[in-house]
């Protein structure tokens, strides 16, 4: 399939290449970890600028990830005493935001109970990361909440990306480093455990943290699912260099794609 082929629209013009992509120099995770996943929806989303529709779980997810920043940046003492209803409160806060009142609008109808439902998941995952993740919520004062980082790669490259959280911790052998969480909804995929080094998202923000503060990193996934199970990569040196060459393959891979068409699923070979 040509690149023409992902042209949704025939009032716009061809996409024969896609200059626009071929001229960035800065990318994000989401963007590589997209292509990765399926060119033609890559293109579709970046060159011709196709959002993705409002849905549930995008609306829960931008909530969520709200109220965690925000409990995040209570001073220690406050998040020391944080109470269920404190952790509610935050995510009403989030899910009252004016900016999200047409897509609740759309996806709800109108329906109260609906929309209570799912309230009642964001409040739900809310409590499963304080669960998950009580100790270091309370124990120190976080580096960098719900930020941008930028990691520079060999070949001038720049991947960006926001950080849902950067900690202060202490690693094996006394070394003061950092631990990176990044959080996500739902479950792992069974075979994740051994993946996580080959995530764009976590070679990214482990690149970018390294770089900008010269401290040995470890990326967290804390899924926020039933369970609240986590993934951890604990990155060397030569991992953070091997993650900062991979990403620049994979962009190249990106400008280097002439054509996009649907990526055939594993099982039909």
């Amino acid at each position: 399939m040509s690149v023409a082929h992902a042209q949704l629209d025939p009032a716009r013009p061809a996409l024969d290449p896609i200059a626009g992509l071929f001229a960035r120099s800065r990318w994000s995770p989401t963007a590589i970890s997209l292509h990765q996943t399926c060119p033609l929806k890559f293109a579709v989303r970046y060159a011709l600028g196709e959002q993705e529709p409002a849905n549930e779980a995008l609306l829960i997810g931008g909530v969520v990830h709200e109220a965690l920043a925000w409990t995040a940046r209570l001073p220690r003492v406050d998040r020391q005493a944080i109470t269920d209803e404190q952790l509610a409160d935050s995510v009403r806060r989030a899910w009252g935001d004016p900016a999200r009142r047409a897509v609740r609008a759309e996806l709800f109808a109108g329906s109260r109970e609906l929309e209570a439902t799912a309230g009642l998941r964001a409040v739900a995952m809310v409590r499963r990361a304080w669960e998950g993740d009580h100790a270091q919520l309370t124990d120190a004062d976080p580096v960098l909440v719900e930020d941008f980082v930028v990691a520079v790669l060999p070949s001038g490259q720049r991947v960006a990306g926001r950080v849902d959280r950067v900690d202060p911790i202490t690693l094996p052998g006394g070394i003061k480093g950092l631990q990176i969480v990044d959080y996500k909804s739902g479950r792992p995929r069974v075979d994740e455990g051994g993946e996580l080094a080959r995530d764009p998202g976590a070679q990214g923000y482990a690149v970018a943290c390294w770089q900008r503060w010269g401290r040995p990193v470890r990326v967290v996934h804390l899924y926020l699912g039933e369970g609240c199970e986590r993934r951890v990569w604990d990155p060397e040196q030569d991992d953070i260099e091997a993650a900062a060459a991979a990403l620049d393959a994979a962009i190249g891979q990106i400008t280097g794609q002439m054509s996009y068409g649907p990526t055939p699923s594993p099982q039909l070979g």
